[in-house]
């Protein structure tokens, strides 16, 4: 991992970003996985990370990497269609 933490551990950061997720609500769990997908697509979080902190084998940790890539473009999609930005709004003539 290469996170730059000065107060915690990666591990103490990791076991305080689980209880957060797992207690969270959709949207907070929604935005917790945009963060971790990124942290994961950057190299800062492993798949050893996510199996070590959540407790599961490499398989499962990969299928909760996929879930969490979904949720995260998902959030993408919303997050650009509530800007406005979106080319699908301007295909079908929405306004």
């Amino acid at each position: 991992m290469a996170l730059k933490l000065n107060h915690q551990t990666e591990a103490q950061f990791m076991e305080r970003f689980k209880a957060r997720y797992e207690s969270a609500d959709k949207m907070e769990q929604a935005r917790l996985s945009a963060w971790l997908s990124t942290a994961i697509k950057v190299g800062d979080v492993k798949t050893a990370d996510i199996s070590t902190t959540f407790g599961l084998d490499v398989v499962n940790a990969t299928a909760f990497i996929s879930k969490i890539e979904e949720v995260a473009t998902a959030l993408a999609i919303v997050k650009d269609r509530r800007s406005g930005n979106s080319i699908s709004h301007c295909k079908r003539g929405i306004t």
